[in-house]
């Protein structure tokens, strides 16, 4: 049903996405159409089971609804409310006891808003211990196939109860506020995950119409068996899904690696989503080590294509090196491997307690997550919520970045980030940095002035001394950049700093911390501190630690509890550390949660640098580091990309081929006879038979089609477009008008 009427009918009320197909989204703005069509085959339990048939699920109840009222494209609530409760009167128990909800979930702003609504409010109604319920539609995976959606969603549903696992929401990354909160009774998973063992397995599918039509059915686990384990396979497909890929690709020379380009540009627009996947993974394992390498980060065929054109150009250019991080896009034709190297954030990077996209798609750095003991019900800007977690997602990375094969010679961390540098260099295994980083926390958060705050001022070292030559308490705390200033002192004391550089026309913010880090006010934490280093272990340093407390490269076997001892009151010389070690290292990763010190690094002028943003829903920061150590001429282990990841074998060779419209096959007027329209009249005879050769034409005929079809005067039938908008004609309706007349006079 993909003809040009439907889709232009669609397209004038608003209804198709102009961008990507988001579902139960902030950002929901319409749908994409799509074909299909579903069986199912039912029966009576009872004779089912009599027979010995394989039942994958029970409808225990269905509710339909028509209230007439609620438009074309705009659901209505009380329709749907209505349809709800016939289902679960039926059925004989409450919504409540569903744990999952296969959502009508169209994409629109409206659509998705008012079911959401619908069901929130029924299982609230149930009462205020109700728990979450998952919620998805497929329409995020197939689009909306129209009269098959309702089947889709079925055997969606069916599936996900046989399998016992609750699925993914596709195409939902930024959450509708309905879906957030502690007191939200939906939610979205980013990872499918096994169905709970309290209560049965119950799933709901909706589905709607044109004009206000509303189901719901109730499905239910035929057996009360539960697997001893979910099917390895199934849990490769549910951890394999990925915002972006990463395409690698290599040639023996630069026109080699040209021809490789061209040939994946033949086809790369023309792939489904899905087949980005397969062909990232096809062309990792035709990678032959060459000396010319790219490597592009793509989330859709269209950013392929656009990403490997940058390359073609570039190579056409006669350019052999081309590193741009914001696009994605990296070339290189080195013969030596680059020198990497990490930078670990500190406190004020974002605080993830889980591992985002990254967890999901290795799922073997849980357990470091898993040592994470967060004291509840503390403000994310706490330092026991914010050291500890910092700490934990660097190292996070730091695991999965040693997977793939990529190996640093040198780093630096700012603050807190020092003590992953120095677990990363040989000085203390993972268990050890998460109590240190957790005891840190802890002295500074007990011990420290509650009534410290800092604040980075856009200004030189030597302008912040004469603006705070007037506050003794307050002191410079970090040296960031040659104009990027952080000071630390009393919290009125500071805001009295901010309105002097805001003065000067200097810009300043206050920092998003709990304590006056760098300071004296923080000093009462160092004897507590210094108490618990003295019951760990430390060993003398494998890698090179260039440190933002003395601005220079570590000694071997440098005493480790004495400089974080320090560390605690002295300034960070961030800026000192950058310029050393980008006179070391060919390409910087940042290593932890955000994007803060690829800034600081910008603004000392050192690059290239990449955050990985651990934590973070996209797993785009990690991929383009891999890309652009492959690119430079690292080693990396590019297979680990796809290990226990589901993809489908894929052809370089590929050709698409689409089902052709019949329309497509009329002969058109350079090829043979032009389209003829006809009109007839009364008696069912042609009285005038013209080619369409013109609008004007083609609209008067339109028109006469239309008065007759209609059964009214020719003279009443005025403004074409206007007339078959006022009745609603869909395109099964104008295709049928065009047929009869056709098959009436005989064309």
């Amino acid at each position: 049903s993909l003809d040009p009427f439907e889709l232009v009918g669609f397209a004038k009320t608003g209804a198709l996405a102009p961008e990507e197909m988001r579902v139960y989204d902030t950002r929901a703005a319409g749908f994409w159409p799509g074909e299909g069509c579903g069986f199912v085959v039912l029966m009576r339990r009872d004779e089912a089971e009599a027979q010995g048939r394989r039942i994958y699920a029970v409808i225990e109840g269905w509710g339909i609804s028509s209230d007439g009222s609620g438009g074309i494209t705009r659901p209505d609530i009380e329709g749907q409310i209505l349809a709800l409760r016939r289902a679960y009167g039926r059925a004989g128990f409450g919504i409540d006891t569903v744990s999952y909800h296969e959502g009508h979930g169209t994409g629109t702003k409206v659509g998705d808003a008012t079911e959401l609504d619908v069901l929130s409010r029924a299982r609230r109604e149930c009462g205020p211990d109700a728990p979450a319920a998952v919620i998805g539609s497929i329409k995020a995976n197939i689009g909306h196939t129209k009269a098959a959606a309702g089947v889709a969603g079925l055997i969606k549903a069916t599936s996900a109860v046989h399998a016992q696992v609750l699925p993914p929401a596709t195409g939902c990354s930024r959450p509708h506020e309905l879906l957030a909160g502690e007191t939200a009774t939906l939610r979205v998973l980013r990872a499918g995950a096994p169905w709970p063992d309290d209560g049965p397995r119950r799933a709901s599918v909706s589905a709607m119409g044109f004009g206000g039509i509303n189901t719901h059915v109730v499905l239910e686990g035929a057996t009360e068996t539960r697997p001893a384990s979910v099917d390895p396979r199934l849990i490769d497909m549910l951890t394999s899904s990925q915002d972006a890929e990463l395409i690698l690709l290599d040639g023996r020379g630069p026109d080699d690696l040209a021809r490789r380009v061209e040939q994946v540009l033949g086809f790369a627009e023309r792939l489904s989503r899905a087949e980005v996947g397969d062909l990232a993974a096809e062309l990792s394992r035709s990678l032959r080590s060459r000396r010319a390498r790219a490597a592009v980060v793509a989330s859709s065929p269209a950013e392929l294509a656009r990403a490997l054109e940058t390359v073609r150009d570039a190579l056409a250019e006669g350019r052999t090196e081309l590193i741009d991080v914001d696009a994605g896009v990296f070339l290189g034709t080195r013969s030596e491997p680059p020198r990497i190297g990490y930078v670990f954030p500190g406190q004020g990077s974002p605080a993830p307690r889980d591992g985002g996209a990254q967890l999901r798609r290795f799922p073997d750095v849980a357990d470091l997550y898993e040592q994470l003991d967060l004291p509840p019900d503390v403000d994310e800007v706490s330092t026991l919520i914010q050291q500890p977690a910092i700490v934990t997602a660097s190292m996070a990375t730091l695991r999965v970045l040693e997977r793939l094969g990529i190996e640093a010679v040198a780093a630096i961390g700012h603050s807190l980030g020092e003590l992953t540098a120095l677990q990363w260099a040989g000085a203390c295994d993972e268990t050890t940095l998460i109590r240190v980083a957790t005891a840190r926390a802890e002295a500074m958060s007990l011990l420290g002035s509650p009534t410290g705050a800092m604040a980075g001022i856009a200004a030189s070292r030597q302008v912040v001394r004469t603006l705070i030559a007037d506050e003794a308490d307050v002191v410079i705390a970090g040296l960031n950049a040659p104009d990027q200033t952080v000071v630390s002192g009393p919290a009125a004391a500071i805001d009295a700093v901010v309105d002097r550089a805001r003065a000067g026309g200097h810009r300043a913010t206050r920092l998003p911390v709990s304590h006056a880090f760098h300071s004296k006010l923080v000093e009462a934490a160092v004897p507590r501190l210094d108490e618990h280093l003295a019951r760990e272990s430390f060993a003398p340093l494998s890698r090179s630690v260039i440190s933002t407390i003395t601005g220079r490269v570590l000694e071997r076997g440098i005493d480790v509890p004495r400089l974080l001892c320090e560390q605690v009151t002295a300034p960070v010389r961030f800026t000192d550390a950058a310029t050393l070690i980008g006179e070391r290292v060919d390409v910087l990763i940042e290593v932890g949660p955000g994007r803060v010190l690829s800034g600081l690094l910008a603004a000392n002028g050192v690059g290239p640098v990449i955050a990985v943003d651990t934590g973070g829903d996209e797993l785009g920061g990690l991929l383009r580091a891999v890309g652009c150590c492959y690119a430079m001429g690292a080693a990396i282990r590019d297979e680990e990309l796809f290990e226990d990841r589901f993809t489908r074998p894929f052809s370089l060779d590929w050709e698409p081929r689409f089902l052709a419209n019949p329309c497509e096959a009329a002969p058109d007027a350079e090829g043979g006879a032009a389209p003829v329209l006809a009109i007839a009249d009364e008696a069912d005879e042609a009285t005038a038979v013209a080619p369409a050769t013109d609008e004007a034409t083609a609209r008067e005929v339109l028109r006469r089609m239309v008065a007759d079809h209609a059964e009214l005067p020719l003279e009443a039938v005025g403004d074409t477009d206007r007339f078959l908008s006022d009745l609603h004609l869909n395109s099964l309706t104008v295709g049928q008008l065009i047929s009869d007349t056709a098959r009436r006079v005989g064309v």
